[in-house]
């Protein structure tokens, strides 16, 4: 199964690295598109979810 979560910027984004954490862990394939680029290494230093397996896309 893929799962494509749109991460935008702003007071909700510290909330995604859970949601594609927990897709994850459920066997989804996830891909995320975003308007800005995201460094996978400042999301785990950050909120503390290491995050693998994921392709990133971004929109500009």
């Amino acid at each position: 199964m893929k799962a494509l979560v749109y991460w935008a910027f702003g007071g909700i984004q510290r909330m995604y690295p859970f949601t594609i954490k927990a897709l994850q862990s459920c066997g989804y394939e996830v891909h995320v598109a975003t308007s800005h680029d995201i460094n996978p290494e400042d999301v785990m230093k950050y909120h503390g979810v290491k995050l693998s397996n994921i392709s990133l896309s971004s929109l500009d």
